[in-house]
């Protein structure tokens, strides 16, 4: 069940900004992104695209729309943090874009379906909207991007290239190709499955194959046993079953015996002391 069955608009936007780890979700190196901004704020009425719509960054527009408590999040727990986006002098990325420190490293993930990628505003002064006339502003968009009414532009496959799983575009998704190309000392492998949604991928069949396949590369998989391995294994029960129980009925048996000589050895004792008493008397 989703949260906003619960929230009204405005709640659900206060409770979203005062999450920590929103940033986290938010697009980084906005300048490597091959289909240019996320975000477009028209301030004209001019209808060359150029001129109605200014690019801004993920930032630029957290402060347009009142954002300022995200914005925080963002410089104080993300970008000025040295393990995540502060980068040192001597590297050439920010830790976060570098591989985990680990031997083998499998990305799987969906991909193909339609997916939010950028979003078109307008500027009413004090504070911003989605432009519903977007459309007839926007010319010659790239053929990777389709603009729908409400002024939010997704992705769409091509030919020549695929897009995201329907949350998550593309390029973030298949950022694991550039570490495969460069950390060539470990195994990093990018496997895509067409048509497995974001959140549904868990219960995909071509996801779960793949998951048995890569576990089992090591061998870590139990095999099942065959009818034959499982005969032996029962026959092989059932004569260490009687053979423990024949050790029991023997040793009882033997006990028993121990116990009736005993007993005889008692009686004989006892009937030569009353002989004994009955001469002394």
């Amino acid at each position: 069940m989703e949260l906003w069955w619960f929230l009204r608009d405005g709640e659900m936007i206060d409770f979203a900004r005062s999450i920590g780890s929103a940033p986290w979700l938010l697009p980084h190196k906005e300048e490597d992104w091959s289909l240019g901004p996320f975000s477009h704020v028209r301030t004209s009425n001019e209808e060359e695209k150029d001129k109605a719509y200014e690019g801004k960054t993920i930032k630029e527009i957290l402060e347009l729309s009142g954002a300022q408590k995200s914005v925080k999040f963002l410089e104080d727990y993300y970008e000025n943090n040295e393990f995540l986006l502060k980068k040192q002098e001597d590297e050439e990325v920010a830790p976060v874009f570098k591989p985990p420190y680990v031997e083998k490293l499998y990305s799987i993930y969906g991909k193909n379906l339609e997916t939010e990628y950028s979003y078109y505003f307008k500027d009413k002064h004090d504070h911003i909207t989605l432009d519903s006339k977007a459309e007839n502003y926007v010319k010659d968009l790239d053929e990777r991007l389709s603009l729908h009414s409400d002024g939010i532009c997704y992705e769409v496959p091509t030919d020549s290239h695929p897009s995201g799983d329907g949350t998550v575009p593309y390029e973030s998704l298949s950022y694991g190709k550039i570490w495969e190309e460069e950390y060539k000392d470990r195994i990093i492998k990018n496997i895509e499955i067409d048509g497995a949604e974001h959140r549904c991928i868990l219960k995909d069949e071509g996801f779960l194959t793949q998951l048995i396949q890569l576990v089992g590369e090591d061998n870590c998989i139990i095999k099942p046993e065959s009818e034959k391995e499982q005969k032996n294994k029962s026959s092989k029960h059932k004569h260490k079953h009687s053979h423990k129980s024949s050790k029991h009925k023997h040793k009882h048996s033997h006990k028993k015996k121990d116990n009736n000589e005993e007993e005889t050895k008692k009686k004989n004792n006892n009937e030569e002391e009353k002989s004994k008493n009955e001469v002394t008397k």
